[in-house]
């Protein structure tokens, strides 16, 4: 049973309803309903534009009430934007130039066996430290070097003046220039 192309496309199509009176109006029928579902569902001008006021009205608020508690303090300031932060030049281990920042931290891990005044008083001992510190007498311009010796002298300096080692460390931020930014 020899078949031509023809016979065998004709067989797999797909059957075509017939487009009678009945189906248009059926089509119609759909068309309509759904454009009037659509219709209902979507939001009036004036529904949009109380909407999109009550959304900017909220984020204008949130804004707003996050500027005022930043300026009135209540947003506390990163540790290394205050005072007692130090910036120094520096150079990272691939040889990248740095700007690092070094800053006084308190302890205060639960279990930790430092009294408040006595973390206070190391706090103190700490930014006096660093303030003082000559940065020239460590040899290595690496950070990380100089984060460590930074860290160990800290601790020698409190534990000379009878103060707890346990109450406060150096922290370190370090912002690096990739080669690419140089």
């Amino acid at each position: 049973m020899t078949q031509t192309l023809d016979d065998d496309l004709a067989a797999a199509a797909p059957l075509v309803r017939e487009r009678t009176p009945e189906f248009r109006a059926a089509l119609r029928e759909l068309i309509t309903d759904t454009s009037q579902q659509t219709r209902r569902e979507a939001l009036s001008a004036s529904q949009r534009k109380r909407k999109i006021a009550a959304v900017t009205l909220a984020a204008t608020a949130l804004l707003g009430t996050g500027t005022t508690a930043a300026a009135a303090g209540w947003v506390p300031t990163p540790w290394w934007e205050r005072p007692e932060a130090t910036a120094r030049p520096a150079h990272s281990t691939p040889g990248a130039a740095c700007s690092v920042t070094y800053a006084p931290r308190p302890i205060t891990v639960s279990g930790n066996p430092v009294s408040e005044v006595g973390r206070a008083a190391a706090m103190n001992a700490a930014v006096e430290f660093l303030q003082n510190f000559d940065f020239t007498a460590i040899e290595s311009e690496s950070h990380d070097t100089i984060f460590r010796v930074l860290n160990a002298r800290l601790t020698e300096a409190l534990r000379q003046q009878g103060l707890s080692t346990h109450a406060v460390s150096v922290a370190l931020a370090s912002d690096c220039a990739s080669e690419a930014d140089q």
